[in-house]
This record gives structure tokens, C-alpha cells and sequence, in this order.
């Protein structure tokens, strides 16, 4: 392997600036510890308990997985394997599964490692890009086709990651069909699940309706704790939880102890927290609706439909790369491009689950009026 550097960590190293605030957050507001100890009592006390910390199970402890399968209609603590983060299953789940030659499909815009890992592999990618327009859409008749020639894998990612588009429960069926009857792998990146803005529209886990899918979790996203470097898969192949475990034992080998306990018990309140979140991402909505309707001269915001990002295309004379950089020198403002998703669509990604999302709006306008 190759292991060549990923274009959206060397942005971040190029323009790394302590005085910079990113507004391409990809995570809601961090809980504070105060929070965190509302929902599962003082962490002193819980670490208490255990007087001999160690090694955790390469799996995860069993404690963990319970608390993992309450997220899913069918799952069992067997069916699920943790990781350091979720860019550790990633990797564990590609090299698992695919080997040199083989076809997968993925839709961009997209976080880059989820079609860059199957590249390193030595696989052939097609990408299927969302079609802008009042919504974001899905050429799911194209997308169908692909997966019937000759196609290994399909990557997906809803709640969307960077433009917060969703897919329908129908459609979502529909391609699931289609790899079901071409015995396709569907990989299903499902970090922002839980980021529903209206929770009658949460998908059903990829993992929990089909055994060839592998549903993709993590504390980061979803459940705002991004100091927890937990993330996890869920898949009813028990052959594939036991390759990517072989392979994990190259990498992190197990999680740390203490994090584990930590998102065992805020699992136990994922509902309270998704709440909170939902909360105050519905706020942060309401702002960015009425900035972007203020500025369609400069900007084009397809609204997102759930998570915390969106993606405003600029409709200015500006490129987004230009844009980025204006913001960085003119307002100390960090925003990630388009090009870093792996598209030519010339927006940049904006993070909006932060208590200051309404500062940053207004400073984003400084590169167009200077």
C-alpha cells in the first residue's frame, strides 16, 4: 500500500492555525462535562468501580456491544465490533472485503477515506455524483445499473455527509434489493444517523435489513462526543467481523478502557442526547434559512435535511478555493472546499451544530465586501 496523504487532513496541515475556528465542524457542540455527568453521573465515580483497568476485548466489552445493538431492530452484541473512531472500521471493513480489481460504487460529494482506502486497495471506483436542484438527488436508476456490472461494493452515506441530504426508506429498500440480488457488499456510513431534524424520518440500519450491509457508527457524530474515540460496525456476517477483527489486531488492537465505559453508559441515553441535539440544530436552522434567503445573490443553500453540515454553493464569481482562503486571511475562519469531498461542485462544507454559527454567518460575507 501506498498510504498516499489524504487531501482534507493536508489542507488542515497546510493552513494549521491555533487562531483559526473551523466552520466546517462536522460534529454537533461537544457535551460539556457537565452535561455528560447529568446524563451518566460523576465520571470520578464511575471509574471508581473499577479498580484494576486494563486491556478491553478486541471486540469491545460486552457491556459496550449491549448498549451498541439498542441502536438497531435486530442486531446482537455478536454482530457488532468496535473500533478506535470510525475511520478504523473503515479501513478494516475495505481491506476485508475487497482486493485488487474490484468494482465499488460511491457517491460524492464524500468523505474522501471512503473512497480513497478502496483505491489503495487496488479497486476500480465509480462515482455517482448528488444531482443539485431544489433537493439533492439520486440518479437511482444509474446507480442501479453500476451495482449490476460486476460491482463488489456499495458506499453510502445518509444522513449525507457534507450537503445533510437523506435518501427515502423506499429508495433506501430499493437499493438494497439490487445489491441483494447481485450480491453486492453495502458498506453504510451512518454517523449522522440519529441527526434527524424530524425523527419519523431516521433510516432503518442498513445492517438490520440485509446481511451483506455493514452499518458504520461512531461517538463523534451523532452522539457529540468526539473525546470518545469510539466507533463501531454493525453486520449479520459473522466471516466479516472475524476479518476485520484479524486486521484490526494490526492496528489499535483494542480501545482504550476508560472510553469504552464512558460510551457504554451514554449510549444508555443516546435518546436524551440525539434530543439535544436535534434542539439545537433546529435552532441553527432557523439562522441559516434566513441568512442564505438574505444572500441567494452569493450563495445557493440546498437545504439540508439532517445533520449538523451543509453544502452552500457559491454562485458568486469566486471559486471555493479562493473563497476558503479569503475567509482564512480575512476573518480567521477555517472552511474545507469542495474539492476535499472529491467533487467539482464548487461549494465548501458548513458546519452549523455550534453555539456560534451565528457569528460565523455574518463574518462569511467579509471576503465579498472587502
Amino acid at each position: 500500500m501506498r498510504f498516499e496523504p489524504l487531501a482534507i487532513d493536508q489542507y488542515r496541515a497546510e493552513h494549521f492555525n491555533p487562531a483559526l475556528q473551523s466552520v466546517s465542524q462536522s460534529n454537533p457542540e461537544p457535551l460539556s462535562s457537565g452535561e455528560l455527568e447529568a446524563l451518566i453521573g460523576p465520571v470520578a465515580d464511575l471509574f471508581s468501580q473499577y479498580d484494576r483497568p486494563g486491556y478491553s476485548p478486541s471486540r469491545g466489552s460486552e457491556a459496550l456491544r449491549q448498549a451498541i445493538t439498542h441502536l438497531y431492530s435486530d442486531i446482537t452484541p455478536d454482530q457488532v465490533v468496535t473500533f478506535a473512531g470510525a475511520q478504523e472500521a473503515i479501513f478494516c471493513i475495505m481491506h476485508s472485503l475487497l482486493k485488487q480489481g474490484d468494482k465499488v460504487v460511491a457517491i460524492t460529494p464524500i468523505f474522501e477515506p471512503l473512497i480513497k482506502i478502496a483505491q489503495e486497495t487496488g479497486c476500480e471506483v465509480t462515482t455517482v455524483s448528488l444531482q443539485h436542484g431544489d433537493q439533492w438527488s439520486l440518479d437511482l436508476d444509474h446507480l442501479q445499473r453500476l451495482i449490476k456490472d460486476d460491482c463488489r461494493m456499495l458506499v453510502l452515506n445518509f444522513p449525507h455527509n457534507p450537503t445533510g441530504a437523506m435518501i427515502k426508506e423506499p429508495d433506501l429498500r430499493q437499493l438494497i434489493d439490487c445489491c441483494r440480488q447481485n450480491d453486492v457488499w453495502l458498506v453504510s456510513d451512518e454517523v449522522f444517523r440519529g441527526l434527524e431534524y424530524d425523527p419519523s424520518q431516521r433510516l432503518t440500519a442498513a445492517a438490520d435489513q440485509y446481511i451483506r450491509a455493514i452499518s458504520i457508527g461512531v461517538m463523534s457524530k451523532a452522539f457529540a462526543l468526539p473525546a470518545i474515540r469510539i466507533g463501531w460496525i454493525a453486520c449479520q456476517d459473522r466471516t466479516v467481523l472475524q476479518r476485520v477483527c484479524e486486521i484490526k489486531a494490526y492496528l489499535s488492537i483494542c480501545n482504550g478502557y476508560f472510553d469504552e465505559i464512558l460510551a457504554t453508559e451514554a449510549l444508555k441515553k443516546f435518546l436524551q442526547i440525539w434530543e439535544r441535539n436535534r434542539l439545537l440544530l433546529t435552532k441553527n436552522m432557523s439562522r441559516l434559512d434566513a441568512f442564505f434567503q438574505d444572500h441567494t445573490d452569493l450563495f445557493q443553500l440546498i437545504r439540508p435535511q439532517a445533520g449538523c453540515v451543509c453544502f452552500p454553493l457559491i454562485t458568486s464569481d469566486n471559486h471555493a478555493n479562493d473563497y476558503a482562503e479569503k475567509l482564512i486571511q480575512q476573518t480567521s475562519l477555517l472552511a474545507l472546499p469542495g474539492h476535499l469531498f472529491m467533487t467539482s461542485l464548487n461549494g465548501i462544507r458548513l458546519g452549523f451544530g455550534y453555539s456560534e454559527t451565528a457569528d460565523h454567518l455574518q463574518k462569511m460575507l467579509i471576503p465579498f465586501n472587502q
